[in-house]
C-alpha cells in the first residue's frame, strides 16, 4: 500500500470514527487486518465494539489483546470500563491468574526469583544445601506451572447463545444459561462440546462455538 493510500485510508478511518459510524470503522479494520500488529488489532475491535455497547464481544477481543501485549494502561482502562458495564462479577480474580495473565509475567517473575535464589546462595543464606535446592526448584513454578495449565484448561469468554447442558450433547438436560460476556475457565473438548470448570456455577458443557478463546 502506497503511502498516499494509507494517508486516504487513515482519514476515511477518522472521518468514519468522528461520525461515530463505528460499524464502518470495525469493517474498515477487519478488512485491514494484517496492517496491524495482533495486539493493536484486537484492541481496536474491541474498543469499537464497546462503543457500539456489544461488550460481550468487546470483553473478548480485549482479553486476546491483553494476552499478546500485556500491561498497556489503554487495554486494562478499557477492559475495566467494559467489565464495570457488563455488571459481571468474576468469582475470584486469582483462580484467572494462569489463563488470563501473558506467559511474560511468569517468565519475569521466575527470573526474579532465580536470581534471588542465586544470591541468597552466593551470601550463604541457607545452612543446608538441600533447603537452597528446593527453594531454587520451587522459583520455577510460576513460568512452568503456567505452560502447563495452558496444555489443560483454556480462558474463554462466553459470546454466544450460552446454553448450559449436562453433558456434551442437545439430548442432555439443560441447566441454565452463562450470560454474555461471562469469563470462563474451560477444560477438555468432546465433539463440539466444551467442559466448564470454572466458576463453579456453571460447571457443565457448552457449545464451543459460544466461545471466544483468548
Amino acid at each position: 500500500m502506497s503511502e498516499n493510500e494509507v494517508s486516504q485510508q487513515t482519514k476515511l478511518f477518522e472521518n468514519s470514527y468522528g461520525a461515530r459510524d463505528y460499524k464502518g470503522v470495525r469493517e474498515m479494520v477487519l478488512q485491514n487486518k494484517t496492517s496491524f500488529p495482533t495486539d493493536q488489532f484486537h484492541y481496536n475491535i474491541g474498543t469499537l465494539y464497546a462503543k457500539e455497547g456489544e461488550l460481550h464481544f468487546a470483553r473478548y477481543h480485549l482479553q486476546k489483546s491483553l494476552k499478546f501485549e500485556g500491561f498497556r494502561p489503554e487495554v486494562f482502562n478499557n477492559l475495566k470500563y467494559v467489565d464495570d458495564s457488563l455488571g459481571i462479577k468474576d468469582d475470584a480474580i486469582s483462580v484467572y491468574a494462569f489463563v488470563d495473565l501473558p506467559s511474560s509475567f511468569f517468565m519475569i517473575v521466575t527470573l526474579f526469583l532465580l536470581i534471588l535464589a542465586a544470591l541468597l546462595l552466593r551470601i550463604r543464606v541457607f545452612k543446608k544445601i538441600q533447603i537452597w535446592i528446593l527453594f531454587f526448584t520451587l522459583s520455577s513454578l510460576p513460568y512452568f506451572g503456567s505452560l502447563l495449565s495452558k496444555h489443560f484448561v483454556s480462558g474463554a469468554i462466553n459470546i454466544g447463545n450460552g446454553e448450559l447442558r449436562a453433558g456434551p450433547s442437545n439430548i442432555f438436560e439443560k441447566n441454565g444459561e452463562v450470560p454474555k460476556g461471562q469469563k470462563l475457565i474451560t477444560g477438555n473438548v468432546d465433539k463440539g462440546w466444551c467442559r466448564i470448570l470454572y466458576p463453579f456455577r456453571y460447571v457443565g458443557w457448552i457449545e464451543k462455538d459460544s466461545l471466544g478463546f483468548y
